[in-house]
């Protein structure tokens, strides 16, 4: 099993939950012990966190137990390997009423996003303009 932090719209609560959902055991809130940008891209208005560690803000999320099968699910989501598709690296994440642990991150270069991008934000927020990979496809 590998821990895993996210920080966007596979958040429990958030629409693309579902694509995890009975796949991942929710371990807790927590927060990068290091600033990172996380910004609201134009194009689709993806949350991305940037591969700019000590830039930006300490960032909240859910830390996540996944199995070999939901990181596969996840890599597959966010483009892992592809041309302008996330890395997958680990980081550095300390748990609410915890301490600190290493755990999966999903980052993105910054030339890789396309169009502009937010000023960095703390913590991702439910937003009624993204559009969902299911829209994508439609568009």
């Amino acid at each position: 099993m590998e821990k895993v932090f996210i920080y966007g719209t596979l958040r429990r609560g958030f629409c693309n939950h579902e694509y995890v959902w009975g796949r991942i055991g929710f371990l807790g809130l927590c927060v990068t012990t290091k600033p990172y940008p996380l910004v609201i891209g134009a194009r689709w208005r993806s949350p991305y966190l940037l591969d700019e560690p000590g830039k930006g803000l300490c960032v909240k999320g859910d830390l996540f137990e996944a199995d070999e099968d939901a990181m596969k699910i996840m890599d597959q989501l966010e483009s892992v390997g592809k041309p302008k598709g996330y890395l997958r690296q680990k980081l550095m994440v300390t748990i609410t009423n915890g301490g600190d642990i290493e755990a999966w991150a999903y980052l993105k270069r910054r030339e890789d996003v396309e169009g502009d991008v937010s000023d960095p934000i703390g913590e991702y927020v439910d937003d009624p303009d993204y559009v969902t990979p299911k829209k994508r496809r439609q568009a």
